[in-house]
């Protein structure tokens, strides 16, 4: 039994030293190797002022509270108090809307984790109207100039909605009676996705994958019924490919988890045949990623 965990341990400590070569690489520049070309974050800073759906006078603001620091411990540590598991960039379970029957985090497999990414530019609509719902005419859309959805996407909508982060007043964007708005994605266009194309999830860089305005979270619904999970509060969309990204969604595996903030990041890669190493490399990566996490 001790000669199998030393073996165990080599086998991280390899895999382990190979991510830092890799980290090292990117840094550098040279991961064309690899078939990966650059990297984009897609996740929010995590703080007690980030925008939340219930705003300021919910009652949900993150709280840090410190139990070791410098100079008088000698290593430093937080604990996170009144954390929702949808805080910040965050991925929603089917089970968050789904219930019965549909994944909870844990159940999610690991291979739905790294998905083909396909961003929606929607952003002409969105600054015509707040409330803007994706369509199928969108989808139609892109696919005219792109190709076809492929197989195991995350499809994402990108309306430029992250350049409100930093305001909480801006990102809920409330109006006098409360409701807020902010676009997402609509029912017709959740629903021709889950008929007719092989997704294993949408994103938005808004607050919720329905609009602001929804009260019952049709499209929620419809897309976590499936199977299917959200990842929301995206950022930097803008700077990631339309198509041919390698969306990495950073989650850790809670028990019975409805969701959690997650590190979100795409591979950009170019059109060398390593895609297939490039993919092993990645799910060895987010397996050692998810156990770190926490």
């Amino acid at each position: 039994m001790e000669r199998k965990m030393q073996g165990s341990f080599v086998l991280v400590g390899i895999v382990w030293v190979g991510m830092c070569m890799h980290v090292a690489a990117i840094e550098d520049g040279n991961l064309e190797y690899l078939g990966i070309v650059g990297l984009v974050d897609h996740s929010h800073v995590v703080s007690p002022t980030i925008p939340t759906f219930a705003g300021p006078t919910g009652g949900d603001e993150v709280q840090f509270t410190t139990l070791f620091d410098f100079p008088d411990d000698p290593f430093s540590a937080r604990r996170l108090d009144n954390f929702f598991e949808h805080y910040g960039t965050h991925i929603d379970a089917p089970y968050h809307f789904g219930g019965t029957g549909t994944q909870r985090l844990d159940d999610i497999p690991v291979g739905n984790l790294v998905a083909n990414l396909c961003v929606v530019d929607v952003r002409d609509q969105v600054a015509l109207n707040a409330d803007y719902q994706v369509t199928i005419d969108d989808l139609l859309k892109w696919e005219s100039m792109f190709g076809r959805i492929p197989t195991g996407a995350l499809v994402a909508m990108y309306s430029g909605w992250d350049s409100r982060w930093g305001s909480e007043v801006q990102y809920r964007n409330a109006d006098e009676s409360g409701a807020l708005h902010f676009p997402g994605w609509g029912t017709e266009a959740v629903s021709f996705l889950l008929d007719n194309r092989d997704i294993v999830g949408l994103g938005v860089d808004t607050l919720s994958i329905d609009r602001g305005v929804s009260s019952d979270f049709s499209s929620h619904t419809l897309l976590m019924e499936a199977n299917k999970y959200g990842i929301e509060n995206m950022a930097n969309l803008g700077d990631a490919p339309t198509k041919g990204g390698v969306i990495v969604v950073g989650a850790p595996k809670l028990e019975d988890g409805t969701g959690s903030t997650v590190r979100v990041i795409t591979l950009v890669m170019n059109s060398c045949p390593t895609m297939v190493v490039s993919k092993t490399v990645i799910l060895l990566a987010l397996a050692l990623f998810s156990v770190m996490f926490f």
